[in-house]
This record gives structure tokens, C-alpha cells and sequence, in this order.
């Protein structure tokens, strides 16, 4: 994981679609879903096909280079969500249901079918990179509430996660996720 950062990002256009759906089906319907919307950013709708898997999205604080996915996870209880209890964490992995926007950078005008013509949210966040399986991305989440609490900052109920690779091209343990929770 790199160190934290408040960084501030632009809004871009992106297609999206929204769900809600529990964290055993998030892999199987964003791996759909991802996949459909490649196809449709690269112009290829319809045909299966998806953007360079062997690509890795250059770090910074401008616009996401077109074609790299991001998930918004909506109305979070950061105070949950964060809990170590076991018996919290059980009850999240199974009945926790999550609403959930997947979405793709997009060039001006890109349009497709089923998917919702969007803009990928500007503003200042709190940002962290993890690296390493998804299943371990909470660890990171804790470490960014615990210092959003000791810095006192306030922050918004949702999070970002872009995915800066493809986790069909790298080791688990070497894939990146861009993690960002929104501040007021």
C-alpha cells in the first residue's frame, strides 16, 4: 500500500451502470459487466472483445486514461464498514447488499447500449493504492478511517475504487487498486 494523500481530481465522462447486489455476486457481475463496457469504450460493442489486459493506468492526479474501470460503492457506514468484529464482518460477507455504480472512462460521446452516459466524480479525496488481492482491500480502508479520524477530516458515504490493472494479466498479489473516499 502507498502512503495516503489528499489529492484533488478532475470529473471526466464515463458510461455506467448501477446495482445492487452482495459481496459473494460483485465478482461475477463486475467481471460481466467490465467486460461489456471495454467493449463498448473501445468501440467494439457487441463483439465480445476488451481493452489491452496487459495495460497499467500511469498514476496521477489527472483524468483517468479511457478504458480503465472504476467502482462506486454508495451509502457506506464507515463505522461498520470499518468494525473488526467477526461476527460484523460474516454478516457483511453474506447479507450485506451494496449499491454499487460500475463505470469505464469514456471519450466525449461515447455511448452504449444499456450502459448510462455519466461523468466519473470530481473533487478532493483521501487516496490510498493497494496493492495486493481484492480480498484485502480492507485493510486499507481501515488505515484511511482511522486517519480520517485522527486528522478529524469529514468525509462523504461512498468510496471509489479504480482498478489500475487487469487481475486476468498480473499475480494477485500484484494487482493495484486506486482507493478514494471523498472529503468535505
Amino acid at each position: 500500500m502507498t502512503d495516503m494523500k489528499i489529492v484533488q481530481l478532475e470529473s471526466q465522462d464515463a458510461l455506467s451502470v448501477s446495482a445492487t447486489v452482495g459481496t459473494m455476486g460483485m465478482p461475477g457481475l463486475m467481471g460481466r459487466t467490465y467486460a461489456a463496457l471495454s467493449s463498448a469504450v473501445a468501440g467494439k460493442e457487441g463483439e465480445g472483445e476488451d481493452c489491452d489486459s496487459s495495460a497499467t493506468a500511469e498514476l496521477s492526479d489527472g483524468p483517468m486514461p479511457v478504458g480503465f474501470p472504476y467502482c462506486i460503492y454508495r451509502q457506506i457506514e464507515w463505522e461498520k464498514v470499518t468494525r473488526k468484529n467477526p461476527f460484523a464482518m460474516f454478516h457483511m460477507m453474506f447479507f450485506k447488499k451494496w449499491h454499487i455504480e460500475m463505470g469505464m472512462a469514456a471519450g466525449p460521446g461515447a455511448s452504449a447500449e444499456g450502459f448510462t452516459r455519466t461523468e466519473f466524480p470530481g473533487g478532493k479525496y483521501l487516496r490510498v493504492i493497494h496493492v495486493g488481492p481484492y480480498g484485502s482491500v480492507g485493510k486499507s480502508y481501515e488505515r484511511m478511517w482511522q486517519y480520517i479520524q485522527q486528522n478529524q477530516l469529514k468525509c462523504d458515504n461512498f468510496s471509489i475504487e479504480r482498478y489500475l490493472n487487469d487481475p486476468r494479466s498480473v499475480p494477485s498479489t500484484e494487482i493495484q487498486t486506486e482507493l478514494l473516499v471523498p472529503l468535505r
